[in-house]
């Protein structure tokens, strides 16, 4: 056991070791600026070390949970061929969010294996393991890396293979340029504006919403001028306008890409599509379909 033990563990450093050879994304520029051998000794630091062994055990269960479902997948990601049919209609019982007035959503999920939870917990009845969960421990209380690279690496040794493939992969996110092919080309399209001198996405009213002590406050708006090109950025947290020539403009493009990433998951996506759209499609078709 031990002998095998060490052997995975050796085989995960070397596989985090190669992989940062092929980073070129944000996040990763302080873990691929290192040497390789401090890159080693920074895997074996995570492996034997992660700070994710810190963490409540309600959020241990969900992450093995989740290490589960993608190891059962035949595929790495669904396709319209992979998406099962509706299940027979019934009535649904229902968890009604606590905040969230007229919204309602099924307890039964279609699209979740129950075989899965077998594998975890071995047969036991849904309502029990629900009230197993409910009793562990739920702490929502910051845990800082030492350093953006240590974060860099216990992504890619215990996030990275639990991570779908891209469709599609970017070059860099960081430059005026990519700010504004994501604005005119990308995401941004879903909140860009014309204004008197051009265009602008205006995502400053993040910055009403309270954030976890020791983060800074989204909220950022991008101006562009009538050629498309970044003229400024107005950064909600120190009510301040950024022009390419200051100090702080790279802080303030991450401010802008963090805000509007935000917005569109926990906002279109998660709300809108989800919550609203899919779910009401969802019980329509649960329990009426086929009248």
């Amino acid at each position: 056991m031990g002998c095998g033990s060490s052997v995975r563990k050796q085989s995960k450093v070397h596989s985090a070791v190669e992989q940062v050879k092929d980073l070129d994304f944000t996040g990763e520029a302080d873990l691929v600026s290192l040497p390789p051998e401090k890159i080693r000794q920074l895997a074996e630091q995570v492996l034997h070390g992660s700070k994710t062994n810190l963490v409540d055990l309600f959020t241990k269960l969900f992450y093995l949970l989740v290490v589960v479902n993608v190891k059962s997948r035949k595929v790495n990601y669904k396709s319209v061929e992979d998406i099962g049919q509706p299940l027979p209609p019934k009535k649904l019982s229902y968890w009604h969010p606590d905040g969230i007035p007229c919204c309602r959503m099924p307890v039964d999920d279609e699209d979740w294996d129950p075989r899965l939870l077998e594998k975890v917990f071995g047969n036991i009845g849904l309502d029990a393991l629900l009230a197993l969960v409910k009793q562990l421990p739920n702490e929502d209380k910051p845990i800082w890396f030492d350093s953006l690279a240590e974060g860099a690496m216990t992504f890619q040794l215990e996030f990275a293979s639990l991570m779908p493939t891209p469709h599609e992969t970017f070059e860099e996110l960081r430059s005026d340029e990519a700010m504004e092919l994501i604005a005119f080309w990308g995401a941004g399209q879903a909140y860009l504006r014309g204004n008197e001198k051009g265009w602008e996405i205006d995502l400053n009213s993040l910055g009403d919403y309270p954030v976890r002590p020791g983060y800074e406050k989204y909220g950022a708006r991008a101006y562009f001028n009538e050629h498309r090109k970044l003229q400024s950025i107005y950064c909600r947290y120190s009510e301040k306008e950024v022009r390419p020539d200051c100090d702080d403009w790279e802080h303030a493009k991450w401010v802008w890409r963090v805000s509007l990433g935000f917005s569109l998951t926990g906002g279109v996506h998660f709300a809108q599509i989800h919550w609203i759209a899919s779910n009401c499609v969802h019980i329509a078709c649960r329990e009426h379909l086929g009248e």
